[in-house]
């Protein structure tokens, strides 16, 4: 390439006549970014879905919430009558009515979220709240959940939980 001191060289992209034009930046690129794209987001959907399913934590005996050796507890939290137990665990909400000696789900309430923290009301012990988080990274939206029956319908409830009180509960 010759330079001149007399005449300034030619910005990026402005065809000067005599040389040849240089083809503009190909399709093919953003082609195959786009093949590629179509391509990672099935594998990542089915490995979601796959991890989800082979890591089943589900109890694996009835009535038995710690009964699987990939899940364990979070938080215990004593109900407001006497022998009623909640325990939070990485996959769910299990409830006691006769001091821990049987658990009568098979799968704990709110079962694809870690249970972090439960309040038993002390002004009406059928009144729960739970903070809970996504156990897995499948889209289901962490927060606050009430129940006024003692845990067996539970609600999201749309309150605002700082970040900064999600570093301050134990995983």
């Amino acid at each position: 390439r010759v330079m001149s001191i007399s005449k300034p060289p030619t910005p990026p992209g402005v065809h000067t006549p005599g040389k040849p034009a240089r083809p503009l930046k190909s399709w093919k690129g953003y082609l195959q970014a786009l093949l590629l794209l179509l391509l990672i987001i099935p594998i990542f959907v089915v490995w979601q879905l796959l991890n989800t399913r082979l890591n089943s934590t589900d109890p694996t005996v009835a009535g038995r919430p710690l009964s699987n050796p990939h899940t364990h507890l979070h938080v215990v939290a004593f109900g407001g009558k006497a022998g009623v137990l909640y325990l939070g665990t990485h996959y769910g909400l299990f409830t006691s009515t006769d001091g821990g000696n049987t658990w009568p789900e098979d799968r704990g309430a709110l079962n694809t979220m870690m249970i972090m923290s439960i309040a038993v009301s002390s002004v009406n012990p059928q009144v729960i709240a739970v903070i809970a988080r996504p156990s897995t990274g499948l889209g289901f939206q962490g927060g606050m959940y009430f129940s006024a029956d003692g845990g067996t319908l539970i609600a999201k409830q749309n309150v605002v939980v700082s970040v900064v009180l999600w570093s301050f509960l134990p995983t």
